[in-house]
């Protein structure tokens, strides 16, 4: 090792074979390296000591050369700058990055290159800890897992091929515009942002982009500071990485964080943890998302909401407290989506923490105020918010705590348990026999009304709540509450005939009524036919004082007609002292006919299946259930701005698109579709991948279009792709639907009663009808 120093002229310096310290001094310097120059050369330069040159002479090839920062294969001082000459030798720059002190590197013959200003580096195989300058950098770590430091200037961090987990990139705020490169042979469809832990670790201000299959890079302190601005992808147009993002977890159990803005967080599958911390953020689930998901907010951090993405019934959902088939924290409400997962909200019932719950494409629930909850089938330990709560613990021995407020508690099933706050002797506890309902004042200040509930249990006894009838004080009526009882209907299936039926359904009531709960009804056709199969009725209802439930009787006529199973409605409208299920002005339920005629058969000894049917879609829900079906979209039939929702789980069925149909924009998932019509309507395509797409032609005449399945009907049709079920939804745009070899309606009018108009937004096509009329249909 040599020591090698100029004066104040200007020198040249030439390096040995062993590894030199240089120092020039004053002057316009040059330093020769040559051959076999050997590793750590060291070039010492202060600033304003000259117009300095590093010449790395012809025998070593330029393409050996690369620049490196701090250590890879070397040492660790972060304003070194590396000439790393791979197979020759290494020189390195002391402290080059914060005083720019060389300004030249010249390889060969080749010209100088600037050492001033913003640098291109590039790291080794290994793990590197890489430094920037105070300029505009470009830092590539290449292979393992790399820290990458750019300090001040718009910085770039590129990363390609296979470049590993365990890469980091550390830069402050107002450091400058820094951009992330993931270069082109990265699919941008393999890129998902993820906060935390995913198979990663988890500091929880740490932004990980993940690139499955490919690598991970972790931007430190990005979600409480926003130092990175950009993430490229390819030659994809930039994402912005500051203000508000969306992010996906892995598979796994996901540990995930927002950032102090308005944020997207799905966990995907797994038991998650996921904390938005400020900003209005949304969590979203989708698919079987399982048990054990968990969202941590607290107060005052924005307007929160979970969203159950559109493949999970609005039916399967509802809440519970504490535990069901849960764990059993007080404070926490759990949103249970039966045989899809369940979401914990911790510490929601005391602090109200997220305040809406989306299910699909519905209306947003509050779940600030009074909440709702229903138990499960097994033994349930529940507890109130701070408001007026209605809590059913339906099957099994529940025990339920009602917290303040003026609850009404349903024990349901089972031997149950109340829960009270202070002493026995601090409460007022009164019996209404009329409704076989207990009304209990705590030392809290709430009155609770309390049904169905063997047990009551006070901080120093437990009473037998039949031991308290001819004990207590009776009173003759309810209490008014801030919280109505809700109303809510079963759907219910008859056969028909012999002769006439009685099909009976239950308006049932979440409590026994306070005072007389009194409506409106109306029987109304669904695909059967007033008069023929059911007989229209309408009138009014009432549920007296102290009673839970009352009934609606509808007459069930018999026919010889062989026929599919057909459908009436039950609607309640202009209700007094209730609420409706739902929390609309009106709720409806559906009564099935079921066909106990023999069908014929054809001629050649084979029955014609009642079953498969041609829908005409209008309004509403559409779904014809058994048999293989046709669902028709027709610009002539399609009401505008309705709403429609489409699903058939049963048989082969198609959806065909006829008469020239305008498609405005859609929007597809990986099992569902939403097209949006020139006419406002909305059409919601459920379990989209079961159905087959049929585009021209018509069902009726009939002729044929060309079929696609969903796959290729989106791909084709709506040019666009189908994505993963992890992935956002695709957009298209606006599509027409050639007409050209449709028959138009003229042609097919002949005469009467082949289509049906009915409420649920379908048009039956009668079985057995052979002429048809859309003169009445299209008006």
């Amino acid at each position: 090792m040599a020591q090698l120093t100029g004066d104040d002229s200007n020198n040249i310096l030439t390096s040995t074979t062993s590894a030199d310290t240089m120092s020039g001094g004053l002057g316009d310097d040059i330093y020769e390296f040559g051959g076999q120059f050997a590793s750590g050369n060291s070039v010492v330069e202060l600033t304003n000591e000259g117009e300095d040159t590093i010449h790395i002479l012809d025998d070593i090839p330029a393409s050996a050369v690369r620049l490196i920062s701090g250590n890879g294969a070397y040492n660790n001082p972060s304003d070194r700058l590396w000439i790393a000459a791979d197979g020759f030798g290494s020189i390195a720059i002391n402290g080059h990055l914060t005083r720019a002190n060389v300004e030249w590197l010249q390889i060969g013959n080749n010209a100088p290159i600037s050492l001033t200003g913003g640098l291109t580096m590039t790291g080794s195989s290994g793990d590197n800890f890489m430094f920037g300058s105070e300029f505009d950098d470009i830092i590539n770590g290449g292979e393992g897992g790399d820290t990458l430091t750019g300090r001040k200037g718009d910085d770039t961090y590129e990363f390609t091929g296979q470049f590993g987990s365990g890469n980091t990139v550390a830069e402050l705020t107002n450091e400058g515009e820094d951009t992330i490169h993931i270069l082109d042979d990265i699919p941008a469809s393999a890129v998902r942002l993820i906060s935390g832990n995913g198979a990663y670790n988890n500091p929880s201000d740490r932004l990980w982009i993940a690139a499955d299959g490919f690598g991970s890079i972790a931007i430190n302190g990005h979600l409480t500071r926003a130092n990175v601005e950009w993430l490229q992808i390819g030659n994809n147009a930039p994402i912005s990485l500051t203000g508000g993002l969306t992010m996906t977890g892995s598979s796994g159990d996901n540990f995930m964080f927002g950032s102090e803005f308005d944020d997207i967080i799905n966990g995907g599958e797994g038991g998650d943890t996921l904390t938005g911390r400020k900003g209005d953020d949304t969590y979203e689930f989708t698919g079987q998302f399982g048990s054990g998901n968990t969202v941590a907010e607290l107060t005052n951090e924005g307007d929160d909401t979970i969203h159950i993405l559109d493949d999970i019934p609005v039916s399967a959902v509802r809440l519970i407290s504490g535990n069901g088939a849960y764990n059993n924290p007080s404070d926490r409400l759990w949103i249970a989506a039966d045989g899809f997962g369940s979401i914990a909200i911790n510490g929601h019932l005391t602090r109200a923490n997220v305040e809406w719950l989306q299910i699909g494409n519905n209306e947003p629930i509050s779940l600030t105020g009074g909440l709702t909850m229903t138990g499960s089938s097994g033994d349930n330990f529940m507890f109130g918010s701070e408001f007026d709560d209605i809590i059913n613990g339906m099957e099994g021995n529940d025990r339920i705590t009602a917290d303040e407020g003026n609850d009404t508690i349903d024990g349901g099933v089972g031997s149950d348990s109340a829960v009270f706050p202070g002493l026995f002797s601090q409460a007022s506890i009164a019996y209404a026999p009329n409704f076989n309902t207990f009304v209990v004042t705590t030392i809290l200040g709430g009155t609770d009304i309390i049904t169905n509930t063997e047990t009551f249990i006070f901080d120093d006894r437990s009473v037998a709540s039949a031991d308290l009838i001819g004990v207590v004080d009776t009173v003759d009526s309810l209490p008014s509450s801030t919280t109505q009882p809700v109303l809510s209907i079963d759907d219910i299936t008859v056969s028909e005939g012999p002769g006439t039926k009685t099909a009976t359904f239950v308006i049932e009531s979440s409590a026994p009524a306070a005072e007389t709960i009194s409506g409106n009804f109306e029987i109304i056709a669904g695909t059967a036919t007033a008069g023929s199969d059911f007989q229209s009725d309408s009138g009014t209802f009432t549920i007296p004082a102290g009673e839970a439930s009352a009934t609606v009787d509808v007459t069930i006529l018999d026919d010889t007609a062989v026929e599919n199973t057909e459908t009436f409605q039950l609607r309640l409208f202009d209700v007094s002292n209730a609420e409706l299920s739902g929390g609309g002005s009106t709720v409806t339920a559906t009564g099935q006919i079921t066909d106990t005629d023999s069908p014929p058969d054809n001629g050649n000894n084979t029955p014609v299946d009642p079953d498969s049917d041609i829908a005409i879609v209008q309004r509403g829900v559409v779904s014809k259930a058994a048999g293989d079906d046709i669902y028709v979209i027709s610009s002539a039939t399609v009401d505008p701005n309705a709403s429609i929702s489409i699903s058939d789980a049963q048989g082969a069925n198609k959806i065909q698109l006829i008469d020239g149909l305008n498609i405005e924009s859609s929007i597809v998932a990986s099992n569902t579709a939403l097209l949006t019509l020139s006419n406002g309507a909305e059409i919601v395509i459920l379990d989209a991948a079961s159905f087959t797409y049929e585009t021209g032609g018509n069902p009726l005449i009939p002729t044929s279009g060309v079929v696609n399945n969903y796959a290729d009907f989106v791909s084709n049709i709506l040019g666009i792709s189908v994505p993963a079920a992890s992935e956002t939804p695709n957009n298209g745009g606006a599509v027409i639907i050639d007409s050209d070899g449709v028959a138009n309606a003229s042609a097919i009018i002949s005469a009467s009663k082949l289509f049906q108009p009915i409420e649920d937004g379908q048009i039956e096509l009668i079985q057995g009808d052979s002429s048809i009329t859309l003169v009445d249909l299209i008006m």
